[in-house]
């Protein structure tokens, strides 16, 4: 992530939420728009776990 966010998980996450949000809500039908921000917020959360970002050296 640029802007050096990367530093700071919470900051990172809800800036990258956000434009995933914005961009959903700009280019999917009205239909779809729950479940893919449901579904974002689920992979964004899974992301910010990754035991791999705990584990020095990989």
């Amino acid at each position: 992530m640029g802007f050096g966010l990367w530093k700071y998980p919470p900051i990172a996450f809800l800036f990258e939420y956000v434009f995933y949000a914005l961009v959903t809500i700009l280019v999917m039908p009205l239909v779809y728009i729950q479940g893919l921000l449901a579904l974002g917020a689920f992979g964004h959360h899974i992301q910010e776990n990754d035991p791999r970002k705990i584990i020095p050296g990989r």
